[in-house]
């Protein structure tokens, strides 16, 4: 019974490290082999503008990703707005996960910001583009279109503060599941 458990343990112990090292001999996801995209999603919580963004692995191999990726507001001419990222693991966003991505398949993540209701007569400006740079890497993938067009606010009534977006950790994406 004992060699029987203990073999048991050994083929375990393999299995994990060989899927181990599968994800970690993949290099990681670099801005040069994403693309990005983005949709609606479903708000978080009041008075709450939610965006399901995502990078598509366009490159020729695998590749791996885990954490929060980075979220900078650019101006008509490409040139960066104020934004305050704020990583978020709350429920709705999910835990960090190691992510492995093959040719062709896309990781996604949210990002969530306050609408404008509240503010009265105050004014947030709107990005025209965005540039969602994937965990680990210092360049990112520039997004535009409509899809870009945030105008994020934040702070209170009575100290506004623009840019600030909730950001959460990157998942694979199921079309299945959404």
């Amino acid at each position: 019974m004992r060699v029987a458990a203990t073999a048991a343990a050994l083929a375990l112990a393999a299995l994990v490290g060989a899927a181990a090292a599968t994800a970690d001999s993949s290099p990681r996801c670099a801005s040069w082999s994403l693309r990005a995209w983005g949709r609606p999603h479903p708000a978080i919580g009041p008075r709450t503008i939610s965006w399901q963004y995502g990078f598509l692995n366009v490159g020729r191999q695998t590749c791996v990703i885990r954490g929060f990726p980075a979220v900078t507001m650019l101006d008509d001419s490409g040139r960066p707005m104020p934004t305050i990222v704020r990583r978020t693991g709350a429920p709705g966003y999910g835990p960090v996960q190691l992510i492995t991505l093959r040719k062709g398949e896309s990781a996604w993540f949210i990002v969530s910001y306050a609408d404008e209701t509240g503010y009265e007569y105050d004014f947030c400006p709107a990005s025209a583009r965005l540039r969602l740079t994937p965990p680990g890497d210092r360049h990112g993938v520039v997004l535009r279109g409509a899809q870009a067009r945030i105008a994020p606010y934040g702070g209170t009534a009575r100290h506004l503060r623009c840019g600030i977006v909730n950001v959460g950790p990157v998942h694979l994406y199921n079309p299945g599941s959404y």
